[in-house]
This record gives structure tokens, sequence and C-alpha cells, in this order.
């Protein structure tokens, strides 16, 4: 506490910025955070004041209250911090995950960060259709083979695109509770199916033994249903989350001729 920087000449010295700036009284207050003195809170008066018990503990308290504002401050800042190192971390893994897969998969699999990731949407052919544990499946199934056919895919081309969409639709019903069929077309040469999804999303850790090891499957996963998924689609696309999971195939009329699987 000093009650007057004038009256002392080594204090005149001392907070002689202060003198100028017409500052003649201070009462300085460390701050507490944390169990730890990190600095200081200052009050400043224009005049000489002689400093009572009750100055202090309102002083006090106010600087109580500054601590714990401060100490809020870093802990949620401290909190993001370590939120965005996660999602980083995350982003990271997924990146690999998502590398390697294409590379391996010889460009079939595509797993997405965010929805622009996904394929241009081709032509709607048709109306939605809603999957659920009724004949719904079937309907897909009918459908896609109608309209392959009337763009000239063999039945070798169709059999392989049925299979695959079934697994996808099937995962949605039984993983999410079920879900939304969309097939779209080109017109001539290539057909496109959205299958979306409200469900809490797949692991995208466990696509690597999904994808590579033969009969491996886990709850919450498309299980050994990918590799089948792989084995008959030229693309796929997948984009999950907690919200949900979108799952694009991709065929094309004539056969990409492709080794894997």
């Amino acid at each position: 506490m000093i009650e007057d920087v004038e009256s002392d000449p080594t204090l005149s010295i001392r907070y002689e910025a202060h003198s100028k700036e017409g500052i003649r009284a201070l009462l300085v207050l460390p701050l507490r955070i944390r169990e730890a003195n990190t600095g200081t809170l200052t009050f400043y008066y224009r005049q000489p004041h002689s400093f009572t018990d009750s100055d202090v503990r309102v002083a006090g308290a106010i600087a109580n209250l500054a601590a714990a504002a401060i100490s809020t401050t870093e802990l949620y800042e401290e909190q993001d911090l370590m939120r965005a190192e996660a999602l980083a971390s995350a982003v990271r893994e997924r990146s690999f995950i998502r590398d390697v897969l294409a590379s391996v998969t010889e460009g079939k699999l595509f797993v997405c960060n965010i929805p622009r990731d996904l394929p241009k949407r081709m032509k709607p052919a048709g109306t939605t259709i809603v999957l659920g544990r009724d004949s719904s499946l079937r309907t897909l199934r009918h459908r896609l083979s109608e309209i392959a056919s009337r763009i000239a895919f063999t039945e070798e081309r169709i059999l392989d695109l049925v299979t695959a969409v079934s697994e996808a639709a099937m995962n949605a019903v039984t993983h999410a509770g079920g879900g939304k069929a969309q097939i779209c077309t080109d017109g001539s040469d290539a057909i496109q199916v959205w299958i979306e999804d409200h469900g809490g999303g797949i692991d995208v850790a466990q696509l690597p033994r999904a994808t590579l090891e033969k009969g491996f499957t886990t709850a919450g996963s498309l299980g050994h249903g990918m590799k089948i998924m792989l084995s008959t689609i030229d693309r796929l696309w997948l984009l999950t989350g907690s919200t949900g999971t979108t799952v694009v195939l991709e065929q094309e009329r004539v056969s990409q001729q492709r080794t894997w699987g």
C-alpha cells in the first residue's frame, strides 16, 4: 500500500511515471491462480489515500474474482487446445487410412472427411426408397435391376451392382435402424446409388481390417460386407460420423477390369 507517492523522495523517484499521470496512491494485491502467485492487481487513486481494512477486503474480493475469471478462461483455452489437437489427430488418422485404402484397393475406395469429398450426384432415376425391415430392400434390388437393364448392363454387371448395393443398404438397416436409397444414372454408361442413414457412424479405424481381412466383422461396422462391395463395385465413397453415414456406390456399364479383391 502506498498512500502518497510524493510523500517520500524514494517513492517519488520510483513512481515518477505514475505521478506524471496524476496517480498519487496505489494498492497492489497478488493474483493467485491455481495456488500460485501469477501476477498482480493494482488499484490506482488520483488523490492521497489512507487505506482501511475495508478497502483491503473489497480490493481482495475483486482480486479473487479476477483470478477466478482468468483461471476459468485459461481452463477453457486448455480444453479448446486439447479438443483442437484431438481433432487434428483424428483428421491425420483418417487421411492416412484414406490414402492407404485408396492405394490397396486400386482407387476403388474413397474415405471422405467432409460432404464436399463425395462425388457429384448424377440425375435421379425415380423416387427415393425408404429403407427398413420390410420389403424395401427387395424393392431397391428390383428397381436397380430394371434401370441397369435399360442402359444395357450385362447380367454379370447387374448382379455385381445389386450385390454391392444390397450390402450397403442392409448395413444401414442393421446398424442404423434404416435409411434411404437414391438410384441415379448418367442415362447411358453409369449408375450411382446413394445410401444414407442417421445412425451412430462407422468406426473408420476398423476399415483396414474390414477391407483386407477375410471374414472380419464387428458391431457398428461394414464388417465383411466391405470386402464384398469392393469385390463387386467399380467405386465406393464413404462419409461417416456421429450423425450418420453416406455410402455412394458407382458402377459403369463396361467393367474397369481391376484386379483387386
